[in-house]
């Protein structure tokens, strides 16, 4: 699983991951962090439209922290994997790694000095861990040595995220 913090330790990785050095991206998160406990709740809910049952912050807790949220936002937007290869090197679902992307994308469109390119519809999509790791061999370095990993495959966990196989 990639994180921040584990990314950050390998600076010419993290820039080729992120298209920012690690000082670039600990600026810009400050300025996010800022947007973020500036930003009102919602008074619905994201998805249904429905009003909210319970009060703001009730819900889960996000399963990554604000600065791998946006490590994670930059790298779809430089890479440009699905949303499947998304999740699977974040150990999210596909829906939850979109959900954090949007949110992500919200908070960088309203900074006034981030200039926000989102990836054009024609750039071919990175849909396989093989062909990932064929663009940047230096990052099966970082992946968890821990788990078996198959660059071929991957399969559902317990949880909904996708995991090597």
């Amino acid at each position: 699983m990639l994180t921040y913090e584990n990314i950050r330790q390998s600076p010419d990785v993290f820039r080729s991951l992120t298209g920012f050095s690690v000082a670039e991206f600990d600026a810009l998160l400050v300025k996010v962090e800022h947007l973020e406990r500036k930003r009102p709740p919602l008074p619905i809910t994201k998805h249904g439209r429905h009003p909210r049952q319970r009060a703001v912050g009730a819900g889960r807790d996000f399963s990554h922290d604000l600065a791998t949220r946006l490590m994670m936002t930059l790298f779809w937007l430089r890479i440009n994997p699905t949303m499947e290869m998304l999740g699977f090197f974040f150990a999210l679902s596909k829906s939850n790694a979109a959900q954090n992307v949007s949110d992500m994308l919200a908070l960088l469109e309203i900074l006034p000095d981030f200039a926000l390119e989102r990836p054009p519809p024609e750039r071919k999509k990175i849909r396989t861990a093989q062909a990932f790791l064929d663009a940047f061999p230096d990052v099966v370095l970082i992946l968890d040595a821990k788990k078996p990993f198959s660059p071929n495959g991957q399969a559902p966990s317990d949880n909904g995220a996708c995991e090597p196989t």
